[in-house]
């Protein structure tokens, strides 16, 4: 009985440290957007907008494929403000829903506008999945976001 209570709490704690938990009230909605493959230039390509009354934190997670080509350039900016410049690392298919970046960023009141570029000049094929949640579903505009990008539980 000892052990299988040892083996039950190592499970629940390695779930635990894996992120595998699903939104909850307490960590509030989550946002997700998935970006089928397309081309990237220089010009950068809006592909969402996350929209929000006040200033709050949240938990964003991405994985992209860049058909292993370098040069791809995730941006999350607010009212010209530049809150989030992160270049992606050449990635391929394999590694697409399989490797995901996870970190914690600032949401600016007014629109938070996600973009991708490729500024090396080159095209570059780009397929991604962005989520949000850990955020305050207060500060949301939902009446203002697209609807096929808000899972609200």
């Amino acid at each position: 009985m000892k052990r299988f209570i040892r083996c039950m709490l190592l499970l629940t704690l390695v779930l635990g440290l894996a992120g595998c938990s699903e939104p909850t009230e307490e960590n509030g909605p989550e946002i997700s957007y998935r970006m089928e493959q397309r081309w990237l230039d220089a010009e950068r390509q809006e592909i969402f907008r996350v929209p929000v009354k006040e200033d709050c934190k949240a938990m964003l997670h991405y994985t992209y494929t860049t058909g292993d080509a370098d040069g791809a350039v995730l941006w999350l900016e607010n009212d010209g403000e530049t809150l989030l410049m992160d270049e992606l690392a050449a990635a391929t298919d394999e590694s697409y829903e399989t490797n995901w970046q996870v970190g914690q960023i600032m949401l600016r009141a007014g629109d938070n506008v996600f973009s991708l570029s490729a500024p090396t000049g080159e095209q570059v094929s780009c397929q991604m999945t962005l989520s949000l949640d850990e955020f305050d579903e207060d500060s949301l505009l939902t009446e203002q976001m697209d609807p096929a990008v808000l899972n609200v539980d």
